[in-house]
């Protein structure tokens, strides 16, 4: 019986067992091989933990990697990467060492995931006590357990409050980590593992 192990880690996250989901990451590794989306999901499991530095590596490594993949689909005529590179406006173009960064323009996902990543820690919450309502909010989101209508209700927040802030603060935080800690240089290596030193 072919078990899909995401799923199963999907259930276990929202039951708060995460030393199961991470089981389930790695089984999933081991059977599919590694791809951004595990990537993604290991980064999430890592905040969820409490591991935010760690969570920052994982969301960076996966960055990486799809650019790796857009990278190379590019340098292969693909029509879908070409054109979306080409309809990149004029004054956003050249953002990054390398043309392949323009393609994160069109998500802004995952650098919302990096800015969480990096703000919601104690130190931040010293200095800005408002942003602990938002990560709650957030933490809760990742959950996916239903508790996320509460925190929006305990803050008295909305979801185009969280959005208004993650658009100011957290995704324009996640672009300058991305092009910080990217490794441009790398960019034609897809073994993020290594690059990003993950454990």
């Amino acid at each position: 019986m072919n078990k899909n192990y995401l799923t199963l880690a999907e259930e276990a996250i929202r039951e708060r067992k995460f030393e199961d989901a991470l089981e389930y990451y790695e089984k999933q590794l081991e059977t599919n091989g590694l791809s951004v989306h595990l990537l993604r999901a290991v980064g999430k499991l890592c905040y969820l933990n409490g591991q935010n530095a760690a969570s920052l590596q994982y969301h960076i490594a996966a960055i990486h990697l799809a650019l790796y993949i857009n990278n190379e689909a590019y340098k292969n005529g693909d029509e879908k990467v070409i054109k979306l590179l080409e309809e990149v406006p004029e004054n956003h173009k050249n953002q990054f060492p390398e043309r392949i960064g323009d393609i994160l323009l069109y998500e802004s996902h995952p650098q919302k995931h990096i800015g969480h990543s990096y703000f919601d820690q104690e130190a931040f919450f010293e200095k800005q006590p408002e942003l602990r309502k938002y990560a709650e909010v957030y933490y809760a989101g990742l959950l996916n357990d239903g508790s996320a209508s509460e925190k929006f209700a305990e803050h008295n927040i909305t979801e185009a409050d969280l959005t208004d802030r993650e658009i100011k603060l957290y995704i324009p935080m996640g672009f300058s980590l991305i092009d910080k800690q990217i490794k441009w240089s790398e960019i034609n290596n897809p073994d993020v593992y290594q690059l990003y030193e993950l454990i």
